[in-house]
């Protein structure tokens, strides 16, 4: 997902995208390829972490949602009007470049 989000010109609305219906976007995600420098992040971010743990990054920063006030459900939440907000200008005619910035 970090691959297609990042390679998008595009990258909010590619995450809106991909995080309202993730379950179906599965099996093409798992066809994606991705590139060396990403695989070669995620190796080094596996190793870092534990395995089975929870954790996300926000600017570069790891968090741990079961050792933090932060939990990745209210950052969607707080997220999911800026979601919407982009998804109405594209229906509206806004380019969807114009309407992510």
């Amino acid at each position: 997902a970090t691959a297609k989000i990042k390679s998008s010109s595009t990258p909010l609305l590619q995450l809106m995208r991909l995080s309202q219906n993730f379950p179906a976007q599965v099996a093409g995600l798992a066809r994606t390829s991705v590139p060396e420098p990403i695989r070669k992040g995620a190796q080094k971010l596996r190793r870092i972490i534990q395995e089975h743990a929870e954790v996300f990054s926000v600017n570069g920063r790891l968090v741990r949602p079961d050792h933090s006030e932060l939990s990745l459900f209210p950052l969607v939440a707080k997220l999911q009007p800026f979601f919407v907000g982009v998804e109405r200008l594209v229906r509206s005619g806004v380019s969807e470049r114009v309407a992510c910035e």
